[in-house]
């Protein structure tokens, strides 16, 4: 490359709209779990319509089913004359439907909550068990 030419250089991050995807379990939809508001629905019903749960506590009685998604933020690229690479900003979160049960085994309350990153399954269910007494 002659002494007076600098290469072209190219940084770029493009901002999007949050652009959520599901990345791994499934994901429950309200109309999933309807039934879970059915009076007198038992822990063997839970299992017959959603399978066997991610998460099992015996105490505080809670099971979870979790999944995760994805959100990108924007892309990003950089690059030199002909060469360059890139890739996309994105944060993973994970997320849980908890289903709590009463001394005779059946559904006392249930909710889609997303996870404390810092904390596991099992501590994120025991304060949601708490707070929402």
């Amino acid at each position: 490359m002659p002494k007076d030419r600098f290469p072209l250089l190219c940084n770029e991050m493009i901002p999007t709209p949050p652009l959520p995807y599901h990345t791994g379990g499934h994901e429950y939809r309200p109309e999933e779990i309807a039934f879970l508001n059915e009076p007198g629905m038992s822990r063997a019903n839970v299992v017959d319509y959603l399978g066997t749960p991610d998460w099992i506590l015996k105490e505080p009685p809670v099971v979870a089913y979790v999944w995760e998604m994805t959100k990108i933020y924007g892309v990003w690229f950089v690059g030199a004359e002909s060469v360059g690479t890139g890739g996309k900003w994105e944060e993973t979160h994970r997320r849980a439907l908890f289903i709590a049960f009463d001394e005779y085994d059946q559904v006392s309350r249930h909710e889609i909550c997303v996870l404390a990153n810092n904390e596991t399954v099992e501590e994120n269910a025991v304060s949601w068990f708490k707070t929402t007494k």
